[in-house]
């Protein structure tokens, strides 16, 4: 069973990758409030690929069941899951059973 401050590790610790392969301008800090996709997002289409799949395998080395955030179904059944830290936090515990 997953529980939050686990899935927000996993979450801060896919951040710290994207942006050490961003801009300064693009940076985002590791606050649940953070808006990561959307307007005022710091990731587009593709950057918001890369880092759902950067937060899937951090979550799974912890030790997590396997599991996918970008199917078709999840990317269009909850595209606010993926608006900030927080959301994707909780949409990812949801997916566990936690």
């Amino acid at each position: 069973m997953a529980n939050k401050q686990q899935i927000l590790d996993a979450i801060y610790g896919a951040i710290d990758e994207v942006n050490a392969a961003q801009g300064s301008e693009n940076q985002i800090a590791k606050d649940p409030k953070s808006v990561l996709f959307g307007q005022g997002g710091k990731l587009d289409s593709l950057g918001l690929l890369t880092f759902v799949l950067q937060v899937e395998q951090r979550v799974q080395s912890a030790g997590h069941p396997s599991f996918t955030l970008t199917d078709e179904k999840s990317m269009a059944d909850t595209p606010t899951a993926f608006r900030t830290v927080d959301t994707l936090a909780d949409y990812v515990v949801g997916r566990l059973g936690g």
